[in-house]
């Protein structure tokens, strides 16, 4: 599976079914559509204007003596004219064609190999002439042999062994006269995209369909495919040998190879960065690992590549250069108009240097409710360049714009880390989110927000064995200045669904939900623009994620993160997710999620602490939100310090009994598919035809009741495979009360929560199950007889 997102070029997507070792998988739920075509922007052009326009044209001078030699050879043969011919000038045709084609209609591998026939002659001819092709081998036509309706063959300059989608240059795709044209076209476009997926050197490709005897070719690129008219291969042979002429004698670069790119014989790769800025040689990084792919799913899409290399002194000399560690290379492809994460990282360094150059900076009305241990730790990361021990920096990169409306970037960065999901125990994860609030206090104090926290994106770093991990917040791309205003509702929709905010999964913000005012009090409706809890919640998600998914123990269930952590998110895991964030029962009286907890944490204060800081994001959303203060950077300021600081001091009483817990890490769980994603855009937009007033209320979020009603009709599981009462749409309203104050702390009279001070054993836990379903009984009774 791959993720999907959304390009304005790409008009359609399909999922592609492909393993790869290294990625970091999730098919986002609303663009996964099945096999579709995968078509760029598409301009049709005449075959007369395509070949001088679109293809290499370095030989077209030898045209005429190519011609000549093989009607001596007499592979040309003398050609009636017919009214309309397009060959009429030369008066010739290819004498395998003509016959294969006049006693009745051949299947596609009989024309393939026809036309293999006449590559291998164009072939000779041209050594024969002694013209030669740069880098001394020419491509050759190679098919697959094929024995159904459909044949595929290609132009590769590999002429024997199997061949691997590196070697296919230019694929072909043939089909017998009763079938449809469209199949062929859009097997071919699969066959392109895997092409362009596997090959890190590749800018756009070359491809052909043949239908009958009619022969179209294609140039696609990451943004646009051009398409030539049909031809007949017959009654045109001055085309076709143009055709094979221009392609078997092109350079490696015309045909589509990045020269920054060179693959060498062991399979790795040298990435040339050219001068730029200050510098003034370039710079050579041989790949060493694949760290992650996310595979293109459709011609305009990202098709980043993260590698671990080691810079080395030229392709033809690959030792060290003395002094250099090992870095990580990304190669990663971004619409024309939009800024890099070089250029973001860059903006947000300035922005903080600015903070520490203001001496009144302690003064903003985001540190009004600060601890003053919080100031000072961001004080100390504010001094000098500090600050970027934080975040994994850019070191070198390269931009090149190789189409009008897609570059290509090469970022260099300073230190190969490991990713927050292939952390060995859960004292070490919870160490580095400790570190990552940190860093994100240091955007939020700059006005920035990540959009995109995830176990992806927090990167450690560990110099020794001896030493502890440092943070390094990564992937920077989606960051931006907040509040922002000017992203579209799609673009206010993005990150990675496992760890994404209720808010930002439904696109509303959560309201005080209690039965008695609910429908009669209205707040402040505003969009939802991605802002700092937003990303604080991402925190609370991936806690949550890791004690419930990853603690290596055989005995635990892992149902319930089956239920709120589903590859793909649908809207039964959404609304499952929204239900557990907004209800204020105890996070103990889920059956499921105690199920799913091992024995140190469940003996520990670990749940008491997580119900508390579930109850105040909660609650400071909805004091929010009810007083449309959104846009107020001091609202934020009480749980972006006094919260999440609180939650890890306390849980530090604890550690003894949890420290330890090994994980299972990505690569042991790479088959269960549970691992972290890449960020995704999905707009929601209200349907046009839907009734005015048609929403109501589900647990404190507003839902259009016809998607509502549309989930209760799919829902056609034995009522047994069902949701618990709990965890469905349907379950009563909690009873949701508005926090008195913003500031200060929350005492326990404020929350049930905090009324649990002992550690919630399991015994504990069943007894607090049963006084739940006693409540939510009665509450249900309760709702229908009001109806």
């Amino acid at each position: 599976m791959v993720r999907v997102e959304r390009d304005a070029s790409c008009l359609q997507t399909i999922t592609i079914l492909k393993e790869f070792p290294s990625c970091r998988i999730f098919p986002p739920p609303q663009t996964i559509t099945g096999h579709l075509n995968m078509m760029p922007l598409t301009s049709t052009v005449n075959i007369e204007q395509f070949v001088p326009d679109h293809l290499p044209n370095n030989n077209a001078d030898a045209f005429d003596a190519v011609i000549a030699a093989l009607k001596n050879e007499r592979v040309l043969v003398s050609a009636r004219q017919t009214k309309g011919q397009r060959s009429s000038k030369l008066g010739y045709g290819f004498g395998l064609l003509k016959s294969l084609f006049s006693s009745r209609p051949p299947n596609p591998n009989e024309v393939l190999e026809s036309l293999r026939t006449i590559c291998q002659v164009v072939n000779k001819t041209l050594e024969t002439l002694g013209i030669l092709v740069p880098g001394g081998k020419r491509l050759s036509m190679r098919a697959n042999g094929n024995s159904g309706l459909l044949a595929d063959a290609c132009f590769t300059k590999e002429t024997e062994g199997p061949l691997s989608p590196l070697e296919v240059v230019v694929p072909i795709a043939a089909l017998p006269r009763n079938e449809s044209e469209k199949k062929g076209k859009n097997h071919l476009m699969k066959r392109m995209v895997t092409t362009m997926n596997e090959d890190p050197r590749r800018l756009f490709t070359y491809g052909i369909t043949i239908h009958h005897d009619q022969m179209t070719l294609y140039r696609v690129t990451r943004s646009h495919m051009v398409q030539s008219s049909p031809f007949s291969m017959t009654e045109s042979a001055d085309v076709l040998t143009r055709v094979l002429l221009s392609l078997v004698t092109a350079t490696d670069e015309e045909l589509g190879y990045d020269p920054l790119v060179t693959m060498l014989p062991d399979g790795s790769y040298i990435y040339q960065l050219p001068p730029e800025g200050g510098r003034s040689t370039p710079l050579f990084y041989q790949t060493l690992e694949l760290i992650t792919h996310y595979p293109s799913t459709s011609l305009g899409d990202r098709n980043a590549r993260v590698w671990r290399v080691k810079r080395v002194v030229s392709p033809t000399n690959r030792e060290r250069v003395g002094g250099e560690q090992d870095r990580v290379l990304k190669d990663l492809w971004v619409d024309q108009g939009a800024r890099t994460e070089a250029d973001i990282q860059e903006d947000l360094f300035e922005d903080i240097s600015a903070v520490a150059k203001d001496e009144n900076w302690r003064k903003k009305p985001i540190f009004q409710d600060f601890f003053e241990r919080d100031v000072e730790s961001l004080a100390e990361a504010l001094q000098g360049d500090n600050f970027k021990r934080y975040f994994s920096c850019i070191i070198a990169k390269h931009v090149l714009s190789p189409s009008p409306d897609k570059r290509r970037c090469f970022f260099v960065y300073e230190s190969v880390c490991t990713p927050l999901h292939d952390i060995a125990t859960f004292g070490e994860v919870i160490d580095i989110l400790r570190q990552s609030v940190t860093a994100l206090r240091l955007m939020f104090c700059a006005g920035w927000v990540h959009r995109d926290v995830s176990t992806g994106n927090i990167l450690a770093l560990k110099t020794g064995s001896s030493s502890s991990w440092q943070v390094k917040l990564s992937d920077l791309e989606y960051s931006r200045r907040f509040p922002d205003t000017n992203l579209s509702d799609g673009e206010q929709i993005m990150g990675t669904p496992y760890f994404m905010a209720c808010e930002i999964h439904f696109g509303k913000h959560l309201f005080p939900s209690d039965p008695e005012t609910v429908w009669t009090k209205r707040y402040p409706r505003r969009p939802v623009i991605h802002g700092y809890q937003h990303d604080l919640e991402g925190i609370w998600w991936i806690i949550l994620w890791f004690s419930t998914m990853r603690i290596d123990q055989e005995d635990l269930s892992r149902e319930f993160g089956r239920l709120h952590f589903q590859q793909p998110m649908d809207d039964h895991c959404i609304g499952r997710r929204c239900l557990l964030f907004t209800d204020q029962d105890h996070l103990a009286g889920l059956p499921t999620l105690v199920d799913s907890l091992p024995s140190e944490l469940l003996d520990s204060n670990f749940l008491d602490e997580l119900q508390r800081l579930k109850y105040q994001i909660h609650g400071e959303y909805i004091i929010r939100n009810a007083e449309g203060k959104q846009d107020d950077i001091s609202t934020y300021s009480y749980v972006i310090s006094q919260s999440f600081t609180r939650f890890f001091e306390r849980l530090e009483e604890s550690r003894a009994m949890w420290d330890d817990l090994k994980l299972s890490t990505t690569a042991e769980l790479r088959h269960e598919c549970d691992v972290e994603t890449q960020p995704y855009r999905a707009p929601r937009k209200r349907r046009a035809d839907d009734d005015e007033g048609s929403d109501r209320e589900e647990e404190g979020v507003r839902v259009e009741r016809k998607a509502a009603e549309k989930r209760k009709m799919k829902d056609d599981r034995p009522k047994q495979d069902r949701p618990r009462k709990r965890a469905r749409f349907d379950a009563p309203f909690p009873e949701v009360q508005t926090p008195i104050r913003r500031s200060g702390p929350v005492t326990r009279s404020m929350t049930r929560a905090a009324q649990n001070i002992g550690p919630i054993t399991r015994a504990a836990a069943r007894r607090m199950r049963e006084a739940a379903a006693s409540k939510n009984k009665t509450t249900t009774t309760v709702r229908r007889s009001r109806r």
